[in-house]
């Protein structure tokens, strides 16, 4: 049988008595993310410290990224240098954040870009090779490339896929032969397989234990609600620094489609995306053929017809393909091409009016200090107090629970969620029962058995009276109740209530009284193994 029960693919301490295996909810692309918070627990030993820096760490990482592709693109060192930087401190990342970690190293995509662009623009290289050992060496930068984009997550190896597809329909467009776009096939090609590799694990185990259909379904009604509306791309960011504007924002959110809500772009953005949008209609301007404007205008139009809301992502969509449902998320990479679009306008005015490196410096220093503050909301002082606050206080009561119960006590948690995405119940985010497992090696939590391979007993549970339920965890053997008031209206004043009736008052409850912890070990039980 085939075995993958390593690290943190599987776990008997969340969803007893089923456990968690992953394998069913699988990061196919995430291999980067993976092995560097692989490295970065063994190096530290701490998973929180670990965590803190992988996520810092997507900010240099993102800026090299932009830098490079930049670069790639023609344009200047120290234009290169602000873009990197605009780019990386774009809303995207920030409300993305800490919760969507993956999500935010994406220093791929700019290089896919750039090398693509090089591509279309000099068709000199674009020669058929004479062999299949010279063309292996010839697109062994794309070999590369494919490599580095099927590790970088899937979404962010689709929309590699996705230029590899644009790059070559612009080459065949100008007139030159398919057989020129090898190289691009080749990355194209590489992508799919290291996709398909990572694929295999997940493969084996779906095999020995079944499909499990039951897990990230997606639908057509998700990918037109998580579309791309051009409008969010250059309306300003919710909670802009400038009051006018934020409130201008938070008046025009669609109220149908709102979809993440990440997907602004700023001043800048707005404005490279009119300098595309005017290379669009005016693709034979001297200047847009010159500066490689018109190239990036034509990438970004096929964009926006693939990712906006009714584009061909609906298209997609109606023969079945939904798992890439968040086609809003294009976003990041019509950013970097309007960032490089401003880049070209900058430099144009530069060279246009000779202006000397130390104006030059402080000016795009100026610009992209401002770009900085456009693109990045305000952050109350007190919210990272409150998250240490709620931190500690968790691990306070856990090591209670450990006290109280002892080493191997099984924890129910209410109310019942299904595990992953469940969606927000009242206060109660998705994964936050997951808070009480990160602070202790002993205790087993109920939740975080995956959905279809629980026998079902999240749906059930989920219906079930409170004295049906208790009675139900007490044949399960669980100790303990954790009772998470937030996630409950009237912040469980019933729940309670009912509680209290049936087992008596908690016995133990937070600082903050967020969490009641209730006894339901049974008398007749005389005594269990530990959980795990």
């Amino acid at each position: 049988n085939f075995q993958f029960d390593s690290w943190y693919f599987s776990s008997d301490l969340v969803g007893y008595p089923f456990g968690q295996n992953l394998q069913d909810f699988p990061a196919i692309a995430d291999g980067f993310c993976l092995t560097l918070s692989w490295i970065l627990v063994k190096l530290f030993r701490d998973p929180n410290l670990a965590f803190n820096i992988f996520y810092l760490s997507t900010y240099p990482l993102s800026a090299l990224g932009g830098y490079f592709g930049s670069r790639l693109i023609g344009l200047k060192r120290f234009t290169s240098i602000a873009i990197g930087v605009l780019f990386t401190f774009l809303p995207f990342h920030s409300l993305h954040g800490a919760g969507h970690t993956y999500l935010v190293m994406y220093p791929i995509l700019p290089i896919v870009i750039g090398m693509i662009f090089r591509e279309i623009q000099q068709a000199e290289s674009l020669l058929t090779p004479k062999s299949w050992r010279q063309a292996l060496v010839e697109s062994r930068t794309f070999i590369l490339l494919g490599i580095g984009a099927a590790v970088s997550g899937l979404y962010f190896a689709f929309f590699s896929l996705i230029l590899f597809v644009v790059g070559s329909v612009l080459i065949i467009t100008k007139g030159e032969s398919l057989r020129k776009t090898w190289r691009l096939i080749v990355g194209f090609t590489v992508t799919i397989l290291f996709l398909v590799l990572q694929a295999i694990p997940v493969l084996l185990f779906q095999h020995q234990r079944g499909p499990n259909l039951s897990v990230a379904g997606r639908t057509k009604a998700e990918v037109e609600y998580y579309s791309l509306r051009l409008f969010d791309l250059i309306r300003p960011i919710p909670n802009h620094l400038v009051d006018f504007l934020s409130d201008y924002s938070q008046n025009n959110i669609s109220a149908y489609i709102p979809g993440e809500a990440t997907v602004s772009l700023g001043f800048l953005g707005a404005l490279g995306i009119g300098f595309l949008l005017i290379g669009v209609f005016t693709p034979t301007s001297p200047w847009f053929k010159s500066t490689g404007l018109s190239t990036l205008s034509k990438i970004f139009i096929l964009l926006i017809l693939m990712a906006s809301l009714g584009g061909f992502n609906q298209v997609l969509a109606s023969f079945g393909f939904t798992q890439i449902r968040v086609w809003s998320r294009m976003s990041i990479v019509i950013g970097f091409l309007a960032l490089t679009a401003i880049g070209f306008g900058f430099e144009k005015i530069i060279n246009r009016f000779d202006i000397k490196p130390i104006t030059t410096g402080l000016l795009i220093s100026s610009i992209t200090i401002l770009g900085i503050a456009d693109t990045n909301r305000v952050v109350d002082g007190d919210t990272y107090q409150r998250i240490s606050s709620e931190w500690h206080n968790d691990a306070e009561l856990v090591s209670s629970l450990e006290l109280r119960f002892g080493q191997g006590a099984r924890v129910l948690q209410l109310p019942i969620l299904r595990f992953p995405e469940q969606g927000t119940v009242n206060q109660l985010t998705d994964y936050a029962q997951l808070r009480g497992y990160l602070h202790s090696d002993t205790l087993c939590w109920s939740y975080g058995v995956v959905i279809g391979r629980d026998q079902d007993r999240t749906s059930r549970w989920q219906n079930l009276g409170i004295n049906e339920l208790i009675a139900e965890a007490q044949k399960q053997g669980f100790d303990a109740l954790w009772l998470e008031l937030r996630g409950y209206v009237e912040n469980g004043i019933e729940t309670e209530t009912q509680l209290r009736t049936i087992l008596g008052p908690p016995l133990l409850q937070d600082d903050k009284r967020a969490v009641l912890i209730f006894d339901l070990r049974d008398s007749k039980i005389k005594s269990r193994e530990v959980c795990h």
